[in-house]
């Protein structure tokens, strides 16, 4: 039983590299280079020749059984020559340091197994995967009855017929079988899994791309619609000089339109905050306050700031302004019949936290969720991605926005920054 222990063990050593495999390397290897999956494989099959080979089971003096073969066989099919050869180079020499008369029946029996591995490899690898199994199957019936075949023609004339060998040998082609079986069905069902992942994957970010796509093309076709119908009006009759002007600043406003839509778009899909600097928070908001105070005012809304002094951040200045603006314009329209907008900016543990707070009609949870979606707003005519480009902003910030509103009572907008300390 010590030896059906031992190739069991084997058996263990096998499966082990094949989670380790899954777990840790798997899924970036089989976006990678196919060079690094073939290095890996090729470690992984060598070190577990090598635990094969120091825990065999030795049925006569200088003979040992164990399970070496199949993970040469599996670095064989699965990555080719490179894997296969390095993995058999290092058993035999491994082998050859372990030492007795045995050596001479891996040194015989185990290029052959590899070469009728290699020359299954186009097949093994155009099949499905029951076919997949069959041909590992047969590669470990003939690894075992090489073995055992080559074992008996070297084994002394009284050993040969004995019993106890006969039923030792059922058992190891049996385990060998058993082995090579779960081997291939586990990497089989780890390649399936992250072929599904990948689908998935790319399925969403088609999905992601062409729902994009189409939104950008409907909110650019709108005002390319209307500068058409203007031109088809210039082209079709005479327009009174006096209109022509009116005509031309609304086509030009709708271009404007669909320009701030590409800028947004672009900003959004390569945000480019490279270079950062020291601000003062405070200093910062009553500059952006000043900026918005003549657009408020045309809203009938007045604008309020209570900051902290001392309050430092680490950030792109006109990113930082570019968010500030875009929240705190959104605020103002989001009060139509006038209101009051507060910023303020404060101290919490490590962070800095900026509170924008406007008395507009408010939102539903259902609309809070899919805030910072592309092309999601609440304005009549917004598109929703400058809302989009603060949130990635702030997120490469390692930030967070949160968001608190009800109907009709206004909405609360919290961004949350990582402090820098005013000792600098």
């Amino acid at each position: 039983m010590l030896g059906i222990e031992r190739l069991l063990l084997n058996i263990l050593f096998i499966i082990l590299p094949i989670f380790l495999f899954q777990i840790f390397f798997a899924e970036k290897l089989f976006k990678g280079p196919k060079v690094w999956y073939t290095v890996v494989v090729g470690l992984f099959a060598s070190a577990t020749v090598i635990l094969c080979m120091t825990f065999p089971f030795t049925f006569l003096p200088g003979y040992i059984f164990d399970m070496r073969s199949i993970p040469l066989i599996i670095a064989t099919l699965y990555c080719g020559y490179k894997a296969g050869i390095s993995t058999l180079a290092v058993l035999i020499l491994y082998r050859y340091y372990v030492g007795g008369e045995g050596f001479y029946t891996t040194f015989y029996t185990y290029p052959i197994i590899t070469a009728v591995a290699l020359i299954c490899v186009p097949r093994f690898r155009r099949a499905e995967k029951e076919k997949r199994e069959t041909i590992a199957l047969w590669l470990a019936i003939l690894s075992s009855s090489l073995v055992l075949l080559m074992t008996l023609l070297l084994l002394p004339e009284e050993n040969k017929i004995e019993l106890k060998f006969v039923q030792f040998a059922f058992e190891y082609s049996l385990i060998q079988l058993g082995g090579i079986w779960i081997a291939v069905y586990l990497i089989e069902n780890m390649r399936k899994n992250i072929m599904m992942q990948q689908e998935i994957q790319r399925a969403e970010k088609l999905y992601a791309m062409g729902e994009l796509a189409a939104s950008v093309a409907h909110e650019i076709r709108n005002p390319l619609t209307v500068v058409r119908g203007f031109l088809q009006l210039f082209g079709r009759q005479q327009i009174p000089v006096e209109k022509q002007g009116d005509y031309i600043d609304i086509m030009l406003k709708e271009l404007n339109r669909a320009e701030e839509i590409i800028s947004d778009y672009l900003t959004f899909a390569r945000p480019q905050i490279e270079s950062r600097e020291r601000i003062e928070v405070g200093e910062q908001i009553r500059q952006i306050a000043g900026v918005m105070t003549s657009y408020a005012l045309l809203k009938n809304v007045d604008i309020y700031t209570e900051t902290e002094d001392h309050l430092f951040l680490e950030l792109n200045r006109s990113k930082f302004s570019q968010c500030m603006i875009n929240l705190m314009k959104n605020g103002v329209e989001a009060m139509p019949e006038g209101g009051t907008l507060t910023v303020r900016a404060f101290r919490q543990d490590k962070d800095v936290v900026i509170e924008i707070i406007d008395t507009g009609k408010g939102m539903s949870q259902e609309e809070i969720k899919r805030l910072g979606n592309p092309f999601y707003s609440t304005k009549e005519k917004g598109t929703g991605l400058g809302l989009m480009v603060c949130y990635r902003i702030i997120e490469a910030w390692e930030g967070k926005v949160e968001v608190r509103s009800e109907k009709e009572k206004g909405t609360h907008f919290s961004i949350i920054l990582p402090a820098l300390s005013d000792e600098l």
